[in-house]
């Protein structure tokens, strides 16, 4: 029973420090090579990106995998004839007020999605995706619907029930392990 203790003893001390570096070493990569990828694309055009199809400013959707580009613009196509439908992807939101860089030239090829990189420089972390070339603007919003959608949001922040929500979803950062991880 001593020695089964000893061994567990020696295997925490040891596999404790080895994990521990082992996560530093993969964040210190991850940021490496987010610098990298920031470099190659930082002189790329800059759009934000928000949705106007309901006659109010809202996150756009983007996703993540080109395989569900198509469901993606299914959706908008069919949200700009004024019909309600449903989701057929996995729901992700680009951030609003910021604007994301375009890979390509979305507004000259005619294409209905476009693939973009939102990037945090604080932690050198990205969310890369596709998302509806429509929601694509060289400027904000206007500043009604800013106004609007900012109390809006503040009235649904500030509710009990959106507390307890968010009291029970540790949420991890969109933009990596890096950004989760303040080394």
């Amino acid at each position: 029973m001593i020695k089964n203790f000893k061994i567990l003893l020696i295997i925490t001390f040891v596999g404790t420090p080895i994990a521990f570096l082992t996560l530093w070493i993969v964040v210190k990569v991850k940021k490496f090579e987010a610098r990298k990828y920031f470099k190659e694309i930082k002189n790329n055009k800059q759009y934000y990106c928000y949705d106007l199809s309901t006659k109010a400013l809202n996150a756009s959707f983007y996703v993540e995998n080109l395989a569900d580009t198509k469901k993606l613009e299914q959706y908008y196509d069919s949200t700009n004839f004024g019909k309600n439908p449903s989701f057929s992807f996995p729901i992700k939101f680009v951030v609003l007020f910021k604007k994301v860089y375009a890979i390509g030239n979305p507004i000259k090829n005619d294409n209905k999605i476009t693939e973009f990189v939102d990037f945090d420089t604080t932690c050198y972390g990205y969310v890369h995706g596709y998302t509806y070339t429509k929601n694509l603007y060289a400027t904000l919003a206007d500043s009604s619907l800013i106004k609007h959608h900012i109390e809006v949001r503040d009235s649904i922040q500030n509710s009990p029930e959106y507390k307890r929500i968010q009291n029970m979803q540790q949420l991890s950062s969109p933009y990596g392990l890096q950004c989760d991880c303040n080394w």
